[in-house]
């Protein structure tokens, strides 16, 4: 993995990219200007690692091409993927930024506390901006702390979102609803009006994020594709059905 320091001159030309996120919206371009000097370019590859800590410094990042999956790694090894970031989204310790308590309701919103890294899916890159750096920004500039609440407020809905699809559900219920979740946020739809994932996601990754075994995925994908909720094309997912999949149970 590569990182690039940016000098202050080639700020502007993520000038456009920094203001199309939930992070910078409405935002002044001489704000986003100055965060834009503060942060550093990352090209990743697949299965490299975006440090949430290095050497003592915790970063904020923003995806700004590919996937990269938010986990933890129990001490046995196991994989639990909390979520997928993609382009526009931001991960790392936002709550630390507020003015806020640990036991304050906002605390709990951000995934800085339990994702211990965050592992590309595929090549792209990323935007990165040291905690104690952007503090600093939000210090001088009050005006992002409305944009790091209300981002905070939309992880919280997604999650209740993700919860709704998995609580009282089917091991079945829950792969449609996972699925239905990441074509709404990273699907693309192709000439057919078919929604298509961006990224390939093992039957591995799928079983991690929501709590089941990977030979029940494999199971329950067969089973979607059978029904001709979706089908696969070069190893990624194509869905054919996208609300009547949500409403698998």
């Amino acid at each position: 993995m590569s990182v690039t320091d940016l000098p202050a001159e080639s700020a502007p030309s993520h000038l456009w990219f920094l203001k199309s996120t939930e992070l910078f919206s409405e935002m002044s371009e001489t704000l986003v200007g100055s965060a834009g000097r503060l942060l550093e370019e990352m090209e990743f590859k697949k299965g490299d690692v975006l440090h949430l800590i290095e050497d003592g410094a915790r970063f904020i990042y923003i995806v700004s091409e590919g996937q990269v999956k938010l986990r933890s790694v129990s001490e046995a090894g196991k994989e639990r993927i909390l979520d997928v970031a993609g382009p526009g989204d931001v991960f790392g310790p936002l709550d630390r930024l507020l003015p806020i308590s640990p036991a304050s309701p906002a605390a709990s919103l951000s995934e800085s506390g339990l994702a211990k890294e965050a592992v590309a899916c595929s090549g792209g890159c990323a935007l990165r901006f040291e905690l104690a750096e952007f503090q600093s920004l939000v210090a001088r500039r009050p005006a992002v702390v409305v944009n790091i609440y209300r981002l905070l407020g939309i992880k919280q809905r997604r999650l209740e979102i993700r919860l709704s699809r998995l609580l009282f559900r089917s091991s079945l219920g829950k792969v449609a609803g996972l699925l239905a979740e990441l074509a709404e946020r990273y699907g693309e739809k192709n000439s057919g009006g078919e929604v298509e994932l961006d990224f390939r996601i093992t039957h591995q990754e799928i079983a991690s994020m929501i709590g089941v075994k990977r030979e029940t995925v494999s199971e329950c994908l067969a089973a979607l594709e059978l029904d001709e909720f979706i089908r696969t094309k070069n190893r990624r997912i194509v869905v054919l059905k996208t609300e009547e999949l949500d409403e698998v149970v």
